[in-house]
């Protein structure tokens, strides 16, 4: 009987175990509703940032469009019959071969010997190269030591 009255001094009013239900299931749907606020706040920005790429991919597209009528305008207005028309136009004619006049002109030898640049797989000559001594291994250096005071590192065979 002793057991009965101090289990029953200690158990919980039913009010209280209704609280803590509803506690928990109001602690349960803020949980539930924080986490669908920031799905909702990724959701938005990772739309608009998709929307902006999208822009920018259809700014790129009209400006290479752009940029290839330009060629395609340069190309026509270059090529060779518009630039002879417009040479016309401004007066210009074909050279004849009597009409040209070459002068000679003491000490110019012409273009100088251009030196380029050696083919690809050729040796190249003043490579700077690294001394013998920074390429060996410790192990090859420890073994020339030895070789020099007459430590053979097999023992001589």
């Amino acid at each position: 009987m002793r057991n009965k009255s101090y289990v029953q001094a200690h158990s919980q009013t039913p009010w209280r175990r209704q609280m803590q239900v509803i506690g928990f299931f109001a602690a349960a749907v803020a949980a539930l509703a924080l986490l669908a606020g920031l799905y909702l706040n990724v959701t938005a920005r990772a739309s608009t940032i998709g929307r902006h790429v999208q822009s920018l991919q259809n700014e790129r597209i009209r400006l290479q469009q752009q940029i290839e009528s330009m060629e395609s305008q340069l190309a026509s207005l270059t090529s060779n019959e518009a630039m002879q028309a417009r040479a016309t136009q401004l007066g210009f004619a074909p050279v004849q071969p009597g009409a040209v006049t070459y002068l000679t002109v003491e000490g110019y030898r012409g273009r100088p010997n251009l030196q380029l640049a050696p083919r690809a797989g050729g040796q190249f000559i003043g490579v700077p190269r690294l001394p013998e001594a920074y390429t060996e291994s410790l192990l090859d250096w420890v073994g020339k030591l030895f070789d020099e005071y007459g430590f053979g590192l097999l023992g001589g065979y």
